[in-house]
């Protein structure tokens, strides 16, 4: 095959595939986004007339949600006004054909059944009371009735004809309304199809070809309207749709997202269907396209497309042919010469007949045949001195680089290089065994992020950055000490020396490091074999505990007792603080010797640190009654000798102390059980009172188990979401009616062990503990958000809820900022939170709490006094504080009326208040009698089991519905929206 003919074929193919390919692509692209502009135009077009069905819905049960409320918070109707309330209702709605309210029996005036129902006819609006019909509503086939009633929620019917008002067809919308805890009846609204359908203004795409229709989650045809009574389903209302299809379709209709789905239609064809949920009510929006008819255009373009390629490929044929026998027939003639000359004649001369490009390949080929034979010697000399050298190089490179590799990998110290960004560039054996990280892995990373630890890195880097700016870094060529960090997390300490050096023209670091862990554990061991205390010159611990091992070991095996004194300085801390380190030294110094002189020579005193020091009786008798006696008899000596007082100069110090002993039983083998025990005596000792001496009993150690098992369960109960928070109604009384003006919230704790704990038991432990504090903030936060969740509705945005705060919480640093927080995250009203504080916690440090209080009260957070009149405080005082409400304590509410002095004291609390301006509360009312008194005494607000125990959320949101929100607000929002 001549070259010419290659050139032709190699050159036709590809342009010829590259048209084809071109067109069709853009064929395919266009059609696929015709097909995609039409699928989403679709699908869009559906959810937008679904929207519009659903707002006219959501229109239509706004209006009977609206009359329902209504009927729960009117009960002195008439009959007139029901009718009149029903015709403001269908007459002011077009969309609303008819309007009910169906009583419960005997619900309306003692009536059997009242359901008066008022509908548009074309005479005007006009009612009745189908309840005279006798009809039993409540019974499972009057839907629009039982189950509204039965589920206490709003329900949607089905779509039914309606003979009585001549082919329409509706659905009925039901809502119940409740009076006194219990269903009254339901208010219904009856939707006329046809007209809401209308309404809705169903808008087809541009290209005209869907079809649009609604149905039920049931798969009832709601729109297109037919011409008969009967209720079309899915599979008998969509034109063209096989059945498999609609029976694919119909378990769908449930579906709460848009569906774009293929469907084939009766006759084979391809369909498209949208379907799209009316979110509101459970009906479905179908769109059905036929793709064929909208395509049918982009088609027909494919035909001209197959015709433009042919008449592209006839072009393209002729017009390379002649192209390429104008460029090729010269270079025919020179391959023919350069053959010649590839058989070693080169002499061959080329006649070209052009001046072009290919004459002057022709002249310059036969000058090269000439140049290449003279410098074809030359070169392979050349090339083979340079094979030479090359080889000897690089066998004296290999050699020098695995030296190399061998001392760095046989080194003992780690060798890690990194270049001038800290860029990691070499590491040995020794490096992945301190360091725990392979070569592999600590080539190419930052050292600072693989090594150094965190609180290190910044001085590194800082370093590191000067060096590229003066060339000069204090750590190279030194040895120094530091930590480094372990792959696994862990620091250790090492020994390194920093130099610089220079490899081919590029700075780089080189670190040689030793792990001095082993060595420092070494010294540090050697440092703990010192015996004794550098203070006192007393055995220290370790020196202790050996002969604590020894004297039990003697105590088993020769049958004779022993006891451990745990001593502690009552008041040390105070002397220390106030008088500085130097007398507190002199103080244990003196204590040392004066209980060295309390004791035999057999005996040991050590101190353990601090203020503790520990006394071991050993050699005591055999019976261990007599060896107690022995013990105590030692300990009174010492309580004796280190009561006296210290002289510092002309000053005179007193330190007492408290001793816990414990006397070895044979049994006690452990050393660390033996100190525990004492250790637990010596706290018995300081409750006590202080300045005693305390014997170990095993009452006392289950007692402190208990407590700290108590301690543990309670820091992990607020990570477990053990508690939980109860909410008690406080009402207030307005013209002889109760209202809910709030509740307190009350901590309880649901130990999945122990079940409910008392707040008796784990209220104190965790105020003494401090965990308090973040479990006050728990509820604090979730009070801020319970009054966040109410603001949005109208009967409950006016509640207050109270919250009760402790003394740590309230003493903490950081409480105001706290309570601010809770309120800002939540978004919570500030007025409708309440903050109770007792009388002690906030007189203990006056004018802190008054500035704290201030500084909340500034955002409108209200604060009362809990329990008033159980402490001590005066009047004056009382006025100072930026207090809103005084509550009676409920001890002083318990037994009135009948009680005197309780009366007495009640009166006297109501009317300061009064004179004050603060708002009055009493909680612990739990007798009629409680509450009427303290009514005719001008105390309106109550809290106690007479209205109502501590309940959770869900109970106190039903408990309302007994009581109506006192903020009159409600009721007036109430009333405009109906």
């Amino acid at each position: 095959m001549s070259i010419k003919l290659k050139i032709f074929l190699y050159l036709l193919f590809p342009i010829f595939a590259a048209d084809v390919l071109i067109q069709l692509y853009d064929f395919v692209g266009m059609r696929a986004n015709t097909v995609q502009q039409i699928r989403h135009a679709q699908l869009e077009n559906a959810e937008n007339n679904a929207n519009r069905v659903d707002a006219l819905l959501n229109r239509v049960s706004a209006v009977a949600s609206t009359t329902a409320q209504f009927l729960s918070v009117n009960e002195d109707l008439s009959e007139q006004s029901l009718y009149q309330v029903l015709k403001h209702v269908v007459g002011s709605n077009s969309l609303i054909y008819g309007a009910a309210i169906a009583f419960e029996p005997g619900e309306f005036e003692g009536r059997k059944l009242f359901c008066p129902y008022v509908f548009r006819s074309p005479s005007g609006v006009k009612g009745m009371d189908i309840g005279t019909q006798a009809y039993d509503y409540t019974q499972p086939q009057w839907e629009w009735y039982y189950l509204p009633r039965k589920l206490s929620k709003p329900v949607w019917t089905e779509p039914y004809f309606d003979r009585g008002a001549g082919n329409i067809k509706m659905v009925t919308f039901s809502v119940p309304f409740y009076r006194h805890w219990h269903v009254a009846g339901i208010a219904t609204v009856d939707l006329d199809l046809g007209r809401m359908l209308d309404f809705a203004d169903i808008k087809k795409p541009a290209n005209g070809d869907a079809e649009f229709y609604i149905l039920s989650k049931s798969g009832m045809l709601l729109f297109p309207q037919g011409k008969t009574a009967q209720i079309d389903s899915l599979a008998t209302s969509v034109p063209g749709l096989k059945k498999d299809d609609a029976a694919m379709l119909q378990p769908l209709l449930n579906a709460r997202q848009p569906r774009l789905l293929e469907l084939s239609g009766a006759n084979g064809t391809q369909r498209w269907a949208a379907l799209v949920p009316i979110k509101t009510w459970d009906w479905v929006l179908l769109s059905k396209v036929e793709p064929e008819a909208a395509l049918k255009a982009v088609n027909g373009l494919g035909w001209q497309v197959i015709g433009f390629i042919l008449l592209s490929l006839v072009l393209g044929t002729v017009t390379a042919w002649f192209l390429i026998g104008r460029i090729v027939n010269p270079l025919g003639r020179l391959a023919r010469a350069v053959n010649e000359i590839a058989h070693g004649n080169l002499s061959v001369r080329v006649k070209v007949e052009s001046e072009d490009e290919v004459g002057q390949l022709a002249q310059h080929f036969s000058i090269m045949a000439q140049r290449l034979a003279e410098r074809e010697h030359a070169l392979v000399t050349l090339n083979s001195a340079l094979e030479s050298r090359v080889v000897q190089r690089t066998t004296a490179l290999q050699e020098r680089q695995v030296k190399l590799e061998t001392i760095l990998e046989t080194a003992l110290d780690a060798v890690v290089q990194i270049d001038v960004m800290g860029v990691i560039t070499g590491w040995n054996g020794q490096a992945e065994n301190i360091f725990g990280w392979s070569r592999a892995e600590a080539m190419g990373r930052l050292l600072h992020e693989t090594v150094i630890p965190l609180r290190n890195r910044e001085v590194y880097l800082n370093g590191l950055d000067g060096y590229r700016e003066t060339g000069d870094w204090p750590i190279l060529n030194s040895r120094f000490e530091m930590r480094v960090l372990h792959r696994s997390g862990h620091e250790f300490l090492v020994e390194l020396t920093v130099t610089a050096v220079t490899t081919e023209g590029r700075r780089e670091f080189n670190a040689f490091i030793r792990d001095i862990t082993d060595r420092r554990q070494a010294e540090e061991h050697i440092k703990q074999l010192a015996y004794f205390d550098s203070l006192t010159q007393l055995p220290n611990r370790r020196l202790l505990m050996q002969r604590l091992q020894h004297a039990l070991t003697g105590a088993t095996h020769n049958e004779h007792h022993a006891a451990l004194l745990m001593i502690d300085l009552d008041n040390f801390k105070t002397i220390n603080d106030t008088l500085g380190h130097d007398t507190g030294d002199l103080l244990l110094q003196q204590v040392a010797q004066r209980l060295v002189e309390c004791v035999r020579d057999v005996d040991t005193v050590a101190r353990l640190g601090g203020d503790e020091f520990m006394v071991l009786l050993d050699r005591l008798s055999a019976d261990a009654e007599v060896a107690g006696e022995q013990a105590q008899s030692i300990g009174e000596k010492i309580l004796l000798a280190l009561g006296r007082p210290y002289l510092f100069g002309e000053q005179e110090l007193v330190s007492p102390p408290s001793i816990g002993v414990t006397v070895f039983e044979v049994s006690a083998s452990v050393p660390e059980e033996v100190m525990k025990r004492a250790d637990i005596a010596m706290y018995q000792s300081k409750k006590a009172g202080k300045n005693t001496l305390r014997f170990f009993n095993p009452d006392m150690q289950a007692t402190i188990e208990a407590r700290h098992q108590m301690e543990r369960w309670l820091q992990q109960a607020l990570a477990k979401n053990e508690f939980r928070i109860l909410y008690q109604l406080q009402v207030t009384e307005e013209r002889q009616e109760q209202f809910a003006c709030g509740a307190e919230l009350l901590l309880r704790w649901q130990h999945p062990v122990r079940g409910l704990v008392s707040p008796a038991e784990f209220i104190p432990l965790a105020e003494e503990t401090g965990l308090i504090v973040p479990i006050g903030q728990w509820v604090l936060e979730t009070a801020c958000r319970q009054i966040k969740t109410w603001e949005s509705d109208p009967l409950r945005q006016h509640l207050q809820l109270s919250v009760n705060v402790s003394a740590r919480q309230f003493r903490h640093p950081e409480f105001v900022r706290h309570v601010l927080n809770a309120l800002q995250v939540s978004g919570a009203n500030p007025r409708n939170l309440k903050l109770e504080l007792t009388e002690s916690l906030v007189l203990e440090n006056l004018a802190e709490a008054i500035a704290k209080m201030q500084a909340i009260k500034q955002v409108g957070v209200q604060f009362a006094m809990d329990d008033f009149g159980t402490g001590h405080s005066s009047l004056s005082n009382l006025k100072k504080l930026p207090l809103d409400q005084i509550k009676i304590d409920q001890s002083f509410v318990r037994d009135l009326p009948a009680n005197h002095d309780d009366a007495v004291i009640v009166q006297t609390i109501i009317s300061m208040a009064r004179n004050l301006g603060m708002e009055i509360i009493a909680e612990g009312v739990e007798t009629q009698a409680q509450c009427e008194f303290l009514a005719v005494h001008e105390c309106r607000n109550f809290q106690g089991y007479l209205f109502s125990r501590p309940v959770d959320i869900d109970e106190f949101e039903r408990l309302l519905l007994r009581f109506p929100v006192a903020e009159q607000a409600a009721l007036t929002h109430l009333k405009s929206g109906v």
